[in-house]
């Protein structure tokens, strides 16, 4: 009995020099879909010595642009958020 294995990328998320800019995380996300991935997963660090783009911000950009790809946190350190503020942005981007 054959299964179907999942997929999923690990978004680039962090970066010594300026990060890409939105359109080239777009065009990461609309192909990521097209070529039949399962899932992009972003990671949330909060104090960290390089550039880490905010994972929200990411995943919303990756839903505005695919279809059928799961999207998720690897990591989302919810200590260092307002609980309220987290729990409206997740619901938003659900």
């Amino acid at each position: 009995m054959a299964s179907q294995v999942n997929v999923g990328l690990l978004v680039p998320g962090s970066f010594r020099n300026a990060p890409p800019k939105m359109a080239e995380f777009t065009e990461f996300f609309r192909r990521a879909d097209q070529l039949g991935f399962h899932s992009l997963w972003v990671i949330d660090r909060i104090f960290h010595e390089i550039n880490v783009l905010e994972p929200m911000t990411l995943l919303t950009c990756a839903a505005a642009v695919t279809s059928r790809i799961r999207l998720g946190t690897s990591v989302l350190l919810f200590v260092f958020r307002n609980p309220v503020q987290l729990a409206r942005t997740t619901a938003t981007l659900d």
